[in-house]
């Protein structure tokens, strides 16, 4: 008898489990559904590719990859308020980051303007083995002067329209259960003395619509208490060098920056010519790293059978190599 009780109860528990899933997948899906692009006057072919679980699902950061990373694009909650107005209770529907609120393609294609503020929601959970390391929330791009707050906690503001920036929000997460972003984002346009580019408020002619808010990834990523937030590659063509800085957080004394550049393989695909003179450096973290490159048309480089013209354009192009990955950087113009 115990046995069958037993039985039926892990049954019980399946059907349970089951029925909250299909739940959750219909609410995803009717949500989806719901979600459609405006009727924008310009349309490419492309548009009608665009759904709310592939916008823009490629990682965002090339130049220095992580493999654990969260995409938060998708669909958010978003609301037109009146610039001087607190947190909205209620918000006025779904947009689709990152497409700007007046493109057809969030789904709104409505203007905000200079009096008005825009509003984004949205939750998240952190996967499990991300567990005791610090996690970053990176905006590729917000347009203009936007404030963050993760349940609750103003983490900080950020004024400009084309530069990325991030938040360490660690210690705003709680341990289980849903995280909220809230965003609030103001910007006056052409009322404004910021970079805008063309946009105004009344496009026509050369000029063009405005862009408020999300344009660019959003996206979540863990890492080591001590990490790389950013890498800095200066390229001196005259003294046919590098300067190479590596801005590290947490602990920086503890950790040294090794950097070699690598010249690009000759026609025929062989490295050979760029391994005769390598150059290599190591300095603490912060500091610049004087990186020598012994280009091809260097004398101890070049082939005495390689036309100089052919060396020339073996040295446009050098790769720096910071933690194993090539970060490919202009040595000299077309």
């Amino acid at each position: 008898m115990e046995s069958k009780r037993s039985e039926r109860g892990l049954f019980q528990n399946k059907i349970r489990y089951l029925v909250v899933i299909c739940a959750a997948l219909m609410v995803c899906s009717s949500m989806q559904a719901e979600w459609k692009p405006a009727d924008g006057p310009l349309m490419t072919r492309w548009a009608k590719d665009v759904q709310p679980d592939n916008a823009h699902s490629e990682y965002p950061r090339p130049q220095m990859v992580r493999e654990d990373w969260l995409n938060l694009n998708g669909l958010w909650e978003y609301a037109i308020t009146a610039k001087d107005e607190s947190k909205p209770a209620k918000f006025d529907g779904q947009i689709l980051v990152p497409f700007p609120v007046e493109s057809a393609l969030s789904g709104v294609m409505k203007p905000v303007g200079e009096k008005n503020r825009l509003w984004y929601r949205r939750t998240f959970k952190t996967p499990g083995k991300w567990k005791g390391q610090r996690i970053l929330l990176h905006f590729g791009a917000v347009d203009w002067d936007t404030t963050v707050w993760v349940n609750g906690k103003e983490l900080g503001s950020h004024r400009g329209g084309y530069d990325p920036f991030t938040f360490d929000i660690t210690d705003a997460l709680k341990d289980t259960g849903k995280q909220e972003i809230i965003l609030s984002v103001w910007d006056p346009t052409d009322a404004g003395s910021q970079p805008r580019g063309k946009q105004v408020k009344r496009p026509g002619g050369i000029m063009y619509t405005a862009v408020t808010g999300i344009w660019q990834t959003v996206w979540l990523e863990p890492v080591p208490q001590s990490h790389i937030r950013s890498i800095k590659i200066e390229p001196d063509v005259d003294e046919n060098r590098f300067w190479l800085t590596v801005d590290v957080a947490g602990q920086p004394k503890k950790y040294v920056v090794h950097g070699e550049v690598i010249l690009p393989p000759d026609k025929d695909g062989h490295r050979d010519v760029s391994f005769l003179c390598p150059a290599a450096g190591s300095l603490a973290c912060g500091h610049p790293i004087h990186l020598t490159c012994m280009t091809c048309a260097s004398p101890c480089t070049r082939k005495r059978t390689e036309p100089r013209s052919a060396a020339r354009k073996l040295t446009r192009y050098a790769a720096i190599v910071v933690l194993g990955r090539s970060r490919w950087v202009r040595m000299k113009p077309e």
